[in-house]
């Protein structure tokens, strides 16, 4: 009836250390409970929708499209979006290795501007939460390249992630989730968000693409 009443039970994740973690620490929090106080079951995405039906899970921070798909195939139902309780989570970021940067500086350039580019077509896909802009028969044809769905039209139904078109990241996010993970014996030692987060490749790609203008 209320996230309070997740005490105790079983609670899918992809792995452990994911930004999944602070999510549900998160959605647990809105029912006065600690990550502590469920049990945690470590299966991908796709397995879950399994799980559910078999009466190994019983509830998850699904990712998209398979939380549609275990709603339409009736085995589980959708309480909230994490929109309503971690709105603008940073779930993502671009890594690259020290000698990437260094090295092959132009290589790591010419990347971020082809990413940013990705992120403008992905976010002229958007509308009302899903899969419905201008785009996105081109992203859906896209994503099903690499996500094998039976019925695609799932794309057009899912919620779909919102992305910064230039970008930019939550650094709020980003300092949320690593206290979890510290706090959760994840992490150990000590190191500053501004160490490791380098904007310039970020701020190349924008100048070079210049301001967005999303598609009509």
């Amino acid at each position: 009836k209320t996230f309070a009443d997740l005490k105790g039970m079983k609670f899918g994740e992809p792995a452990k250390g994911t930004a999944t973690i602070a999510t549900i620490v998160k959605l647990l929090a809105k029912g006065g409970l600690k990550y502590s106080d469920v049990e945690h079951v470590f299966l991908g995405f796709p397995a879950q929708v399994a799980a559910f039906a078999n009466g190994g899970l019983d509830a998850t921070v699904a990712l998209e499209p398979w939380g549609t798909q275990a709603v339409r195939s009736g085995v589980g139902i959708k309480i909230a979006g994490d929109d309503t309780w971690y709105p603008n989570q940073e779930i993502a970021v671009q890594i690259y290795s020290a000698d990437f940067a260094t090295k092959r500086a132009d290589v790591a350039k010419r990347f971020m501007i082809a990413y940013v580019r990705a992120l403008r077509l992905y976010n002229d896909a958007l509308k009302g939460g899903h899969l419905a802009g201008p785009a996105a028969d081109e992203v859906i044809a896209i994503l099903g390249t690499d996500i094998k769905v039976s019925d695609p039209s799932i794309f057009h139904e899912m919620a779909a992630s919102a992305v910064d078109p230039n970008g930019h990241l939550e650094r709020g996010s980003l300092l949320y989730d690593y206290g979890v993970l510290k706090e959760e014996g994840l992490l150990t030692g000590d190191v500053s968000l501004d160490t490791v987060l380098d904007l310039s490749f970020v701020e190349n790609a924008n100048r070079v693409l210049g301001p967005y203008r999303a598609r009509k």
